[in-house]
């Protein structure tokens, strides 16, 4: 079976929708992704890498863990895959992604939102943490699934990259730790990083959250049109 074929077999069993079939395939797809034959095309593995990036939010929390400590040991794993699992990494792993989206090139025709920070900060005093990352989902244009969690992200790191990314202060950014963290001693922990999340890395991790967004959008339409 060459590499076009495994992929729509792959494709296939993923559209059964079964919890446990997904991880199987999830770790098949990282197999082949860091065991790749050098005579197979290039253009394969990118695809190998989309399916898996598509999959992985319906896998546990500890398949995304192990699968991104395996693919973090390839370095020329695509960047989109380990930043859909930038969450379950460990500290060293999450600066590697955050240093490779330093490198991206700046989006000159990017469009940066302009997002109401007042509403923000009604709405983090409004609603518990646990429906604030839902209502912030649609301020800042980034799937629920992630804001949700960036707010569960103990280190507070994933909220300031939202932050920095998205171009809101250091004050929003503040308010939104101490109304979230009800503890003072981690809320101080959160609070000291902001400054050391690249600003560049920032903004073009945000530019990859808000496409997942967008894609998610275009699937919802077209399952409606079906």
């Amino acid at each position: 079976m060459n590499a076009r074929e495994h992929l729509a077999a792959l494709i296939d069993r993923a559209s059964s929708g079964a919890p446990d079939e997904h991880r199987a395939i999830a770790l098949e797809l990282a197999s082949a992704l860091c065991e790749w034959p050098a005579d197979d095309p290039e253009r394969m593995r990118s695809a190998y890498a989309l399916l898996l990036e598509k999959i992985a939010p319906q896998l546990d929390r500890d398949t995304r863990k192990e699968l991104v400590a395996r693919l973090a040991q390839q370095p020329d794993i695509p960047l989109g895959l380990m930043s859909e699992l930038f969450f379950d990494a460990s500290d060293d792993i999450r600066a590697s992604v955050l240093a490779r989206h330093g490198e991206e090139p700046a989006n000159v025709d990017a469009i940066t939102p302009d997002l109401n920070e007042a509403a923000l900060i009604r709405a983090v005093r409004d609603y518990p943490p646990e429906q604030f990352g839902r209502v912030m989902a649609g301020l800042v244009g980034i799937p629920a699934s992630t804001t949700c969690r960036i707010i569960g992200d103990g280190s507070g790191e994933g909220l300031a990259i939202l932050c920095k990314g998205a171009g809101l202060s250091r004050v929003t950014f503040s308010t939104m730790v101490m109304l979230t963290e009800v503890s003072l001693e981690s809320a101080q922990r959160k609070l000291e990083q902001f400054v050391p999340v690249p600003e560049g890395a920032a903004a073009s991790m945000f530019r990859f959250w808000r496409t997942q967004r967008a894609i998610k959008a275009v699937h919802t339409e077209d399952s409606a049109a079906a």
